[in-house]
């Protein structure tokens, strides 16, 4: 799931939506949702690819916290995306559409524990 998330925080960041990562990777929009929300897992070469096209190190969709925000000293790390003075209210969004993602994941979650305990 951390690497969906990451990958899906990049692409948002860029401005992408998940169609056009989707059409640059020759695969369908709902295995770019299905990759973002953890359900399947992404190979290495893919990626690779997809660190490529959003134009970022392969290393930051692994541990996007670690570069983003070091909460060990309560500091930014270097390669932090606010460091490199990206918009604050852009990273909101990012994180609020986050968020509002993992609610609806956690809905669903719910709903199928409901339908298993009957």
């Amino acid at each position: 799931m951390i690497i969906g998330a990451n990958i899906r925080k990049e692409r948002i960041l860029k401005g992408y939506s998940q169609e056009w990562l989707a059409t640059k990777l020759n695969i369908s929009q709902n295995v770019i949702s299905d990759i973002e929300n953890g359900k399947v897992d992404i190979k290495l070469g893919k990626l690779e690819e997809i660190a490529n096209i959003l134009e970022v190190d392969p290393y930051k969709l692994i541990d996007f916290e670690k570069n983003f925000y070091n909460t060990s000293n309560n500091s930014l790390g270097d390669n932090s995306i606010l460091k490199n003075g990206a918009d604050t209210d852009k990273i909101i969004s990012v994180y609020q559409e986050l968020i509002a993602s993992l609610k609806s994941e956690i809905k669903a979650k719910d709903e199928l524990i409901k339908l298993l305990q009957k």
